[in-house]
């Protein structure tokens, strides 16, 4: 578990490579915040997750707004 303790911020983590990393980083131990625009999609990744037995939250976020986030 080399990320044991270790917060991580993923964003565009609601499919493809942004969610590999996230479930990578959760498998590794990390406390795991899913940052994507697509809040159902997002929140199926945080289920797998924690399903796995990881900790995972979403959070609504769209990187190409300066106001959001």
């Amino acid at each position: 578990m080399r990320f044991k303790q270790k917060n991580a911020v993923v964003t565009g983590s609601a499919s493809g490579f942004g969610e590999a990393i996230a479930t990578s980083l959760a498998a590794e131990g990390a406390n795991v915040v899913v940052a994507d625009i697509d809040e159902a999609v997002g929140k199926r990744v945080v289920g797998a997750i924690t399903g796995a037995g990881g900790r995972a939250v979403f959070t609504r976020t769209d990187v190409y707004s300066a106001t959001d986030g």
